[in-house]
């Protein structure tokens, strides 16, 4: 015969243990979640660190093509003096 004590102590062990089996899961799920938003996001800043390079490439080519106009004009009225 199974004492009340006994009883009660083994209900709670397997609720207990479905809880266990159930928290594992769910922290599975949220591992993979978690290494999906990194991925994207590593992803993301790979693509803005490719923009900024881009950016700053365009900005260094306008900067030499001011400079050289400049250069130009100042060959310009140098020759006119």
């Amino acid at each position: 015969m199974v004492t009340a004590s006994a009883a009660a102590s083994a209900e709670p062990l397997g609720i207990a243990q479905l809880g266990k089996n159930t928290m594992n899961k769910r922290v599975h799920e949220l591992a993979d979640i978690e290494l999906g938003v990194c991925g994207g996001n590593e992803m993301a800043m790979i693509k803005l660190q490719s923009l900024m390079s881009q950016r700053q490439m365009a900005l260094q080519m306008c900067t030499a093509m001011v400079r050289a106009m400049n250069a130009s004009a100042g060959a310009i009225i140098k020759n006119l003096k």
